[in-house]
């Protein structure tokens, strides 16, 4: 029986929950915003020095086809040469893509292109007159790998750490078709920023509500008492919370696997992130990336909800969030001030990027090492435990008192 009340009474918070118009509302246009992000590229008309060429959907067209032709093919010496010798005769200008010879040439091998140009640091010029080399190549890929290690004030552990997983890559690496799940970390900090907004606005006046209209009291009477309506309430804002963030998840994947095609799950991280050096797919990078989104999402319910319960004003719970959104948007705290630097790239605010989930800084505890998306998870999950007795204790008092 008291198990059945508390289904009841978990029902009827989320119910209470579900009806308000302010939480499809935020939804709806959270999720728009997103399909917004992923289909954008696609509109409009495609020029090149004010000249116009064709639409943005055709030109894309004609990308998908080529990288697909490319798929499969190892980035060996063979595609190295093939690559440079079609750009090599191009202008030595910007304008070179207006041209013959780069739409029928060299354009088929433009991602190849890019590859070497973000792999070795060369300029377009220089890497038109570069001697296709494999070895070097690769060498140079793993020079970048240790110049972000000091860029980021990596300690002598992690730059091994580091080395060793680097060690790991398979060579030469394999390039394969990834434009689906490209997209979809391409859209993971507006995903994660929607998702942040959309739980501001919804869960911030949870209990408030119930205060202002004094409706507590007519469920305080029942035999379930404050402990359980809290956690029950507590419950139903994280099942509204974890729902909308995996509503826009959900969003991201089919309409990113669908407009931009499903093959490259297995393709490696280096081909999308070339800086990083953890040997993992695109597709494990993406599953990572959104359940650390969904393990966010019950942090922040937790964190919303405490804040409207302390300060008893949905207005003050959402600007204090919302606040702090905009400043994990604005303030960037200098790599040198490491420790301060990383507690602040992984508060929740900060977290949910490619650059700061995929981090190259790690966490040491009891002689291990840990990436980010490995520890702040497990740190948000305890966090949330925490915030969440410590809202009992605060919800229990103000009850008392209150009456």
């Amino acid at each position: 029986v008291a198990m059945n009340n508390l289904f009841t009474l978990y029902g009827y918070e989320l119910k209470k929950l579900m009806q308000k118009k302010l939480l499809w509302v935020s939804l709806l246009v959270c999720m728009a915003a997103i399909a917004f992000s992923i289909l954008f590229p696609l509109f409009g008309t495609y020029s090149v020095n004010g000249v116009s060429i064709s639409t943005n959907y055709e030109q894309h067209l004609i990308d998908q086809a080529y990288r697909k032709a490319l798929s499969g093919k190892p980035i060996d010496q063979s595609l190295l040469e093939e690559t440079i010798a079609a750009y090599k005769d191009l202008p030595l200008d910007t304008d070179y893509v207006l041209t013959e010879e780069y739409q029928t040439y060299a354009r088929p091998y433009s991602d190849i292109f890019n590859l070497i140009r973000s792999w070795t640091g060369m300029d377009k010029g220089t890497a038109q007159q570069w001697s296709p080399d494999e070895a070097a190549l690769y060498a140079a890929m793993r020079e970048r790998f240790e110049e972000s290690a000091v860029k980021n004030y990596l300690t002598e552990a992690e730059i091994s750490y580091w080395q060793s997983h680097a060690d790991s890559l398979e060579t030469p690496v394999v390039y394969q078709f990834h434009e689906g799940y490209g997209c979809i970390l391409e859209t993971f900090l507006t995903v994660g920023f929607m998702m942040l907004i959309y739980v501001a606005i919804t869960l911030s006046s949870s209990f408030p509500d119930e205060h202002a209209h004094r409706t507590d009291q007519l469920v305080l009477c029942t035999s379930n008492g404050k402990k359980r309506l809290y956690w029950v309430k507590l419950l139903s804002g994280i099942t509204v919370g974890c729902v909308g963030a995996l509503l826009m998840a959900l969003l991201t994947w089919v309409l990113s696997l669908r407009v931009y095609g499903s093959e490259g799950f297995d393709a490696a991280i280096q081909l999308f992130y070339t800086g990083y050096a953890g040997n993992i797919t695109i597709g494990q990078a993406c599953l990572v990336a959104y359940g650390c989104l969904i393990v966010t999402a019950i942090f922040i319910s937790v964190f919303v909800m405490l804040l409207s319960e302390l300060f008893s004003s949905s207005i003050a719970a959402m600007s204090v969030t919302t606040g702090m959104i905009l400043a994990g948007m604005i303030i960037q705290i200098p790599a040198q001030y490491r420790i301060l630097g990383q507690i602040w790239d992984y508060l929740p605010t900060c977290f949910l990027s490619m650059w700061n989930t995929f981090d190259l800084r790690l966490v040491s505890l009891f002689g291990t090492h840990f990436t980010s998306y490995q520890i702040v998870p497990l740190i948000y999950i305890v966090g949330a435990s925490l915030l969440a007795f410590l809202g009992s204790r605060i919800y229990c008092r103000r009850q008392i008192n209150g009456r």
